[in-house]
């Protein structure tokens, strides 16, 4: 929502994954797209929006505190029975959630 790529996140904005495997299993609990803080508390997005091999698109949850998380995608690739793990490279910054403008 801000523009920025590969640096921050909105809570309560949209974002978009590009890579490949990525697609998962919604209805499994160890599958999916996670935010790991510092403290290792995870929070999995529980609106996706896009789940295709090469495309997420989710929605960061609003009540998502500030501060810096790594992007974890759980995903069973070719139908192997061991569940996966990518981590995006860079830590992502959560913002607060933007006020929406209000025209008066």
């Amino acid at each position: 929502n801000t523009g920025e790529r590969d640096s921050s996140l909105t809570a309560g904005g949209m974002a978009q994954v590009i890579g490949a495997n990525l697609k998962f299993e919604t209805e499994d609990a160890n599958q999916g797209i996670f935010l790991v803080a510092a403290d290792g508390s995870e929070t999995k997005a529980s609106v996706v929006g896009i789940n295709l091999p090469g495309n997420l698109v989710f929605m960061v949850l609003a009540s998502l505190a500030s501060g810096d998380y790594s992007l974890q995608v759980r995903a069973r690739i070719f139908e192997n029975q061991e569940v996966r793990q990518g981590e995006f490279e860079t830590l992502l910054t959560v913002a607060p959630e933007i006020e929406p403008i209000t025209q008066g």
